[in-house]
């Protein structure tokens, strides 16, 4: 007997999902093998867009290779800078001293 009726709770039922993208990829790769396989104009218009949305994906292994080759040349070029610097310093510099302190000519 009362005047204001409460509401009763809502039921929630929540259902997780899991989301495996390696086992997504390995799908997608496995249609499209299939549709290579069939020679269809449609394929290859979504072979290539597939293509494009990844952009350039490399292996790790392949992206660690150029990473390694990079910071060698980087080395490299720093050494040569560095053993450039000391060259002109150890053969420029008398001359430099000589001009600035007004020593023999």
């Amino acid at each position: 007997m009362g005047i204001f009726k409460t509401p009763s709770p809502q039921k929630f039922e929540y259902n997780p999902r899991f989301w495996n993208p390696k086992r997504e990829e390995m799908e997608e790769r496995m249609k499209e093998l299939d549709q290579l396989k069939s020679n269809d104009v449609e394929a290859t218009k979504s072979r290539i867009s597939r293509g494009l949305r990844q952009g350039f994906r490399m292996d790790q292994e392949l992206k660690t290779k150029y990473m390694r080759q990079s910071n060698y040349r980087l080395l490299l070029i720093i050494l040569a800078l560095l053993a450039f610097s000391l060259a002109f310093i150890y053969v420029y510099l008398p001359k430099i001293e000589d001009y600035i302190y007004g020593g023999p000519l």
